[in-house]
This record gives structure tokens, sequence and C-alpha cells, in this order.
């Protein structure tokens, strides 16, 4: 896996751009998620989409005025 972390670009010219990313360090890491085994950061996206999508689901149960200002 690489880190996301430690992403670098290299730049060649003003349209040419090459993504270089370091190997992941797992445990010797302090974004380490010991508990899952997985990176932090990807812990945290998990999270985050499922915020995320209990959000999105209280909104499509919330009544919404229409147009003419009735609910």
């Amino acid at each position: 896996m690489k880190c996301p972390w430690r992403f670098r670009g290299r730049y060649f010219d003003l349209q040419t751009t090459e993504l270089i990313g370091g190997d992941c360090l797992q445990a010797e890491c302090a974004w380490w998620d010991e508990v899952l085994k997985r990176c932090g950061v990807t812990t945290l996206g998990a999270c985050l989409d499922g915020i995320l999508s209990t959000v999105k689901e209280l909104y499509d149960k919330m009544p919404h005025e229409d147009g003419a200002g009735r609910r």
C-alpha cells in the first residue's frame, strides 16, 4: 500500500507531473490503526463516509417545503 502522507510530485514542465508515493510503514507509523490493522487515514475516510450516509438518510426523511412555502 502507498502512504497518502508520503506522496510527492515531480514536475517536468508546466503540463507534466508525476506522483511518487512512499510505501506504508504500517506499525512504525504514528497514523497506523493497530486495532483495525490499517492506515488511520483510511479509517478516518470510512468514518466520514458513514457519517455522511447517516446525515443523508436524516435529510431524506425530513419534510421539505415545496416552492410555494408549504410543507
